[in-house]
């Protein structure tokens, strides 16, 4: 890593700090908070008396239809570290913050090969308003569900550049890193089912689109994953259903077309609210890209595939959300790890294209490494858009 790649990291991550740090004069919050310590005290109880099994009343919530064992149990962790006092639970938050936005910062650059866009992506993430207002708070548990699917999506990519780049070796340390993970994600909230598809279209796009005996290991860590996923899905199902975890929040959960379609739009204003044009660019270039690689090329190249998988990632996270009859920006952050990916590659090569067009930054550079045929693409489009213009111009002001 580079002087300019470290600078990078370091300003990034005291960004983040320096976003959270508001949150250390917030005092606890009396809904969530109140019941996440009633939760743990009670665990504690038991635990004391040699109560082995009352235990299982605190975590599996028989009577609200909702089942994150795990999700208890690291605040159950949380209580015992930091105790009562609020701000140490907030300098736990503050620490889970940095480390999910290094991941993802690590997410992009893998997918990119540039620092640049691990940086914007990070950014992207812990600056979307309701990122840091989900951070202010101890209570909901969509940090600690992003913070285990982003952690084995980044082991994962180190597994598939690992098996690309030595195909005679097995990447089984980060391979099994990456499922060992996952189960914590199915345990701690139900939402994690969106896994399931994310996970088989990485193993169609990514594994078995590369032919020949030199990819094979790259299409057993995508069929690995694919299968730990379905077995994870499979699992979490299976005891909740088990255990006749039913009731309460199932109500509020129905698939109904007017539902999806109401909060699919409310969600939709939200997301604007929150990058405005910058989402918008970010498709633009995609489309440009894929267009190019679609029609010159003949195929898609391995950051474009990616690219579709992040994409695809933001739509199943949203998908499995948009059933809830509650519409709450929180609830974005699963989506945003996919988004924030998606749009900080994509913004790193707006960023590359401009520099090129401008002459300042050298066509071959080992920091950004985007191809040059691309460039000379948009450059010709552009010309193309620049004479319809003209023309129409012509013809309006000759009539």
């Amino acid at each position: 890593m580079g002087i300019g790649a470290k600078r990078g990291t370091i300003l990034l991550v005291l960004l983040v700090i320096l976003v959270s740090l508001p949150s250390l004069l917030i005092p606890w919050s009396l809904i969530d908070d109140g019941e996440s310590i009633r939760r743990s005290q009670e665990i504690n109880r038991f635990l004391t008396s040699a109560d082995y099994g009352g235990i299982s009343l605190p975590i599996i919530e028989q009577d609200h239809g909702r089942f994150r064992p795990l999700y208890w149990l690291y605040l159950w962790v949380e209580y015992n570290l930091f105790g009562l006092t609020a701000r140490y639970h907030h300098l736990g938050r503050i620490l889970l913050f940095v480390v999910i936005v290094l991941l993802i910062s690590g997410v992009a650059k893998q997918i990119a090969g540039s620092t640049r866009a691990g940086i914007l992506a990070g950014l992207l993430f812990a600056l979307f308003p309701f990122t840091v207002k989900n951070w202010h708070r101890l209570g909901p548990g969509e940090s600690q569900l992003v913070l285990w699917q982003v952690a084995s999506l980044y082991f994962l990519g180190r597994a598939y550049l690992e098996a690309e780049r030595h195909p005679e070796r097995r990447p089984l340390f980060y391979l099994v890193l990456s499922i060992a993970i996952l189960p914590l994600s199915y345990f701690s909230k139900e939402t994690s089912v969106m896994l399931v598809p994310v996970s088989g279209l990485m193993l169609l796009v990514m594994g078995l689109s590369f032919k020949g005996r030199r990819y094979r290991p790259s299409k057993r860590v995508f069929l690995a994953y694919f299968m730990a996923n379905l077995a994870c899905g499979l699992a979490s199902r299976g005891a909740a259903h088990l255990l006749t975890v039913r009731g309460g929040y199932t109500v509020h959960y129905q698939i109904e077309i007017n539902r999806i379609l109401s909060t699919a739009r409310q969600y939709g204003i939200l997301l604007f609210q929150g990058y405005h044009l910058i989402l918008l660019m970010a498709l633009v270039v995609f489309s440009i890209r894929l267009i190019y690689h679609l029609r010159k090329s003949g195929g898609l190249d391995r950051s474009l595939k990616w690219q579709i998988i992040m994409l695809f990632w933001f739509i199943a996270a949203l998908g499995v959300q948009l059933p809830w009859a509650f519409v709450v920006g929180r609830y974005l952050l699963p989506c945003l790890v996919g988004l924030s990916v998606f749009m900080g590659v994509e913004l790193a090569h707006l960023l590359s294209f401009l520099s090129l067009f401008s002459g300042r930054k050298p066509l071959h550079s080992a920091e950004t490494n985007y191809s040059t045929n691309e460039y000379s693409f948009i450059k010709e489009l552009l010309g193309r858009g620049i004479k319809a213009i003209v023309v129409l111009a012509y013809l309006i002001f000759a009539v």
